[in-house]
């Protein structure tokens, strides 16, 4: 009767490997959230199972895949308990990227034309847009199978910034297609 969310991801690491091949992924420790929704009826006192396959590629030099069962058992109390690990929840909630606020100061448009899609950031508020090498806006594409996405070029000034996403068809694409991602 439980219901559970969508996972929330943080952000990605990049990394460029040989042959100019970028890709994604964590090092070492991470947490993916997972809202749960339980049931109306739950009663207070009860026992509650939660159980979940888990599937995951390790890789260093090569990708080794895995897979588990997992599951874990909870007493359902009426009263908040003590937040247990509080700290290393917050760490990683921080790490989840924020939905855009329609009063932000920014603006953005994209534009698809030529085999790349284009986006304009353009500030609208009266502080300059921070521009440093390692403050720059950024876009992280969701995987297509029809598409290779490639590396983000990025330009940005105190105005604004546009980023240009380069696309190729793997084969012929036979329709309209969504390309999907994070704007950071």
């Amino acid at each position: 009767g439980f219901v559970a969310g969508d996972i929330q991801w943080p952000l990605p690491h990049k990394y460029n490997e040989s042959g100019d091949l970028l890709t994604y992924g964590y090092a070492t420790e991470n947490m993916l959230l997972v809202q749960m929704t339980p049931p109306a009826n739950l009663k207070a006192g009860a026992t509650v199972v939660l159980k979940a396959e888990v599937s995951w590629l390790e890789c260093e030099k090569l990708c080794v895949p895995g897979d588990e069962q997992v599951e874990a058992s909870f007493r359902v109390a009426t009263d908040l308990p003590a937040r247990i690990n509080g700290e290393v929840f917050d760490k990683y909630r921080k790490q989840i990227p924020k939905p855009f606020a329609a009063s932000s100061t920014l603006s953005f448009k994209a534009e698809a034309t030529d085999g790349k899609v284009e986006v304009r950031l353009q500030n609208r508020g009266a502080k300059p847009f921070v521009v440093t090498t390692d403050v720059l806006p950024d876009f992280y594409p969701e995987s297509i199978n029809e598409v290779t996405v490639g590396r983000t070029q990025v330009t940005a000034n105190a105005e604004g910034a546009t980023l240009v996403v380069p696309l190729a068809a793997n084969n012929k694409v036979t329709g309209p297609f969504t390309l999907r991602g994070i704007l950071v």
